[in-house]
C-alpha cells in the first residue's frame, strides 16, 4: 500500500473487508507517513523561466520603527488589547492607509491578509507599491491585487471545473460581459446540483440588470430554498420586473392611500402564488397571521409604488397596523437599498427596536443604517449617543458606528466620549461598554479640537478613579487608552 488513494479506500471500507498486513494500526501508521509527505512539499518544477525583476518604487519607504510596528501587528500572537484580532486588523488598515511603502519581507503576510479581508485591498495596493504588484502576479491567490479578485481562467471544461474556480471565472466574466456570464450559467443550469445552483446564482450580483430576469424568474420555482431566496433578493433590487409588478398589485390592495389617511387591509390568506414570490405563510411566534402577511407583502413591494416617503408617511395610519406597516416598509428600504426611505424610517422604528418588541427589530434597524446615505450616518450616530447612550447598544448603534468614515468626525468623537463617560458613571456593564470602547479605540481621531484624545480619556479615567478606584470598568477605559497611545506612536513613526 504505497499511495494515499489506497489508504483512503481501505479506511473507508475497513481492514476487515480489505485486509492489511499489521491490521488497523499499520494502516494508521501508513496514513501518518503519507500525510506527512503530502504536507512536506511538492515535486520540483524544471525549466521554469525566471520572472523579470520587480520595478523600482519611487514612493518613500516607511521607517524602520514603523516597519517593526507593522510586523508586530501581522504577528498572529501579538495582541494590542484584550479583544485582539479585530482591533489588530483595524490598525493594519490604518497603517496601510498612510500611503507608506511596506517592507518587502512583510508583503507575503499582507497579501495573505488582503485575500481574506477585502476591505484592506485598496490601501494594500498603495502600500505594496510596484514590488507588491510584482509579487501578486507570481501567485494565483494573490492576483486579486491586480484587479482579478482571486479569479483564474479555467483550465478544464466549464461543467467539470471545481466549484470554487467556476465561481471565480463566472464573477470575472460577469464583470467584463454580464450577458456572456448569464449565458454560460444558463448553459448548464438544469444539470447543476442544488448546492452549486445557489452558489453560482449569487454571481449575478455582479452586473445585475433586468436582462437577468430570464434566469431569476424561473429560479423562483427551484426545489432548493436557498436558490429561491437568492433569486428573490436579486429580483427585489431590479425595477420593472414581473415579480415587482405582482408585488406592487398586492401592496396596493393592502394599503389604500386616501387624501389624509391610509386604509389598511391585510391579506385574508397566503395562497400558492404569494408563497412562490417569497411571502412566508407561517408567522413567527407572537405575531398575528394577517399582520405577518401584511408585513411580508410590504417588504417585497417596490417602494416606487408609494411615491416619496413624505407623501406616504405624513398620512394617518390606524394605530393597530402602524408598527406592522413601518416594519414592512423598513424591510423594503433595506432590501432595495433606498437611502431616502431608510432615513425617513429609522427614527420611526427606533422606539420599537429599543423596546425589543420583536427579536429582529434590532437587525432591521442595522440593515437600515447600511442603506442610509453615508453623510447621514455620522450625524445620526452622534445624535443617538447624545440622546440615549444607555439604549444605544440595544438599537444596534455599534453597526452604525462601524459604517461611519474613519477617523470619526469631531462631533461624533465628542458624542462617543461623552457616551462612554455617562455609561461608566452610570454603572453600565463591561460588556455593554466593550463594543463602543473597541470601536472608539481605532476610529476616534487622535485629537478632538486642540486636545489629544488620549488626554481627554485620561482625565475621564482620573475623575472616575477618584470615586471608584477598584471598579472593573477602569480596565475598559485602560484598553481604550492603550489603543489610542499605540495609534499615536504609530502615526509618529509613519511621519518619520
Amino acid at each position: 500500500m504505497n499511495t494515499w488513494s489506497e489508504v483512503v479506500a481501505t479506511a473507508l471500507v475497513g481492514t476487515d473487508r480489505r485486509p492489511v498486513d499489521g491490521g488497523a494500526t499499520a494502516l494508521l501508521d501508513t496514513a501518518a507517513e503519507l500525510g506527512l509527505r503530502r504536507r512536506a512539499g511538492v515535486d520540483a518544477a524544471h525549466a521554469v523561466p525566471l520572472p523579470e525583476a520587480a520595478p523600482d518604487d519611487e514612493a518613500r519607504p516607511a521607517s524602520q520603527t514603523a516597519t517593526t510596528r507593522l510586523a508586530g501587528l501581522l504577528d498572529p500572537f501579538t495582541s494590542i488589547d484584550g479583544r485582539g484580532a479585530e482591533t489588530r486588523l483595524e490598525l493594519v488598515d490604518e497603517w496601510l492607509e498612510r500611503g507608506k511603502l511596506a517592507a518587502g519581507e512583510l508583503l507575503p503576510a499582507l497579501l495573505d491578509l488582503g485575500r481574506r479581508h477585502r476591505r484592506l485591498r485598496p490601501a494594500l495596493l498603495a502600500a505594496g507599491g510596484e514590488r507588491g504588484r510584482w509579487l501578486a502576479a507570481q501567485r494565483a491567490d494573490w492576483r486579486y491585487l491586480l484587479g482579478e479578485a482571486d479569479e483564474r481562467e479555467l483550465i478544464e471544461p466549464w461543467d467539470l471545473a471545481p466549484i470554487g474556480r467556476r465561481i471565480g471565472h463566472l464573477t470575472a466574466l460577469r464583470r467584463r460581459d454580464p450577458a456572456a456570464g448569464r449565458a454560460l450559467l444558463m448553459s448548464t443550469w438544469d444539470q447543476e446540483n442544488a448546492d452549486d445552483r445557489a452558489t453560482l446564482l449569487n454571481t449575478l450580483d455582479v452586473g445585475l440588470s433586468t436582462a437577468d430576469e430570464e434566469l431569476l424568474e424561473p429560479a423562483l420555482d427551484d426545489r432548493r430554498r436557498e436558490v429561491r431566496g437568492m433569486a428573490l433578493d436579486l429580483l427585489a433590487r431590479l425595477p420593472d420586473t414581473r415579480y415587482g409588478a405582482r408585488m406592487a398589485e398586492r401592496g396596493r390592495a393592502c394599503l389604500r392611500v386616501a387624501t389624509n389617511r391610509i386604509d389598511v387591509r391585510p391579506p385574508n390568506r397566503c395562497d400558492a402564488s404569494m408563497q412562490r414570490d417569497g411571502v412566508a405563510a407561517k408567522a413567527p411566534a407572537g405575531t398575528g397571521q394577517r399582520a405577518w402577511w401584511l408585513e411580508e407583502v410590504l417588504a417585497r413591494t417596490p417602494l416606487a409604488v408609494w411615491g416619496s416617503p413624505d407623501e406616504l408617511l405624513r398620512r394617518q395610519i390606524p394605530e393597530e397596523w402602524a408598527g406592522v406597516v413601518r416594519r414592512g416598509l423598513g424591510r423594503a428600504a433595506a432590501a432595495q437599498g433606498s437611502g431616502e426611505w431608510a432615513a425617513a424610517l429609522v427614527d420611526r422604528l427606533w422606539p420599537e427596536a429599543t423596546a425589543a418588541q420583536r427579536p429582529d427589530d434590532r437587525l432591521l434597524l442595522e440593515a437600515l443604517y447600511e442603506a442610509l446615505p453615508p453623510e447621514q450616518r455620522a450625524e445620526r450616530a452622534a445624535q443617538v449617543l447624545r440622546n440615549d447612550p444607555g439604549r444605544a447598544t440595544a438599537a444596534g448603534v455599534e453597526r452604525l458606528l462601524e459604517l461611519c468614515p474613519r477617523p470619526w468626525p469631531p462631533q461624533l468623537a465628542d458624542a462617543a466620549l461623552g457616551a462612554i463617560a455617562i455609561l461608566v458613571r452610570g454603572g453600565a456593564s463591561t460588556w455593554r461598554l466593550a463594543g463602543l470602547v473597541t470601536l472608539a479605540g481605532t476610529r476616534m481621531p487622535l485629537t478632538i479640537g486642540a486636545t489629544p484624545t488620549a488626554v481627554a480619556v485620561e482625565l475621564l479615567r482620573a475623575a472616575f478613579a477618584d470615586d471608584r478606584p477598584t471598579d472593573p470598568r477602569l480596565g475598559t477605559i485602560d484598553q481604550l487608552l492603550d489603543v489610542l497611545r499605540f495609534r499615536h506612536e504609530m502615526h509618529e513613526e509613519l511621519n518619520q
